[in-house]
């Protein structure tokens, strides 16, 4: 099936294209992750703050490399979690959360 030549040349922006901040940029005052974030951070900021903060007292005491081992999760996943550079994928924080038997996702209020 062929477009109209005007349907064609449509783009949609792609990810690629989308600029989309990191959870530490909506920070305002503070370390990561227990500083302020600002009053425009979307709700996916506020959410990789809370399992940050959840994920750095589950892993009191363990080594990083051990649990990622166990969890099948790449350790740069982990650190960048913690520090704020990264949202996290559902299924690592799942894998992380059944080895650490710690509950990352934050609940609802």
């Amino acid at each position: 099936m062929r477009f109209p030549s005007a349907v064609a040349e449509l783009r949609r922006p792609t990810v690629a294209t989308v600029r989309r901040h990191v959870p530490l940029e909506y920070l305002i005052h503070g370390q990561w992750p227990d500083g302020l974030l600002g009053q425009d951070a979307p709700i996916e900021a506020l959410y990789a703050q809370q399992i940050a903060v959840r994920l750095r007292d589950g892993l009191q005491g363990q080594s990083i490399s051990a649990v990622c081992r166990q969890a099948g999760v790449n350790r740069s996943t982990v650190q960048d979690i913690l520090a704020g550079r990264t949202y996290g994928q559902v299924a690592s924080i799942a894998r992380l959360e059944s080895v650490l038997r710690v509950r990352l996702w934050p609940e609802l209020s």
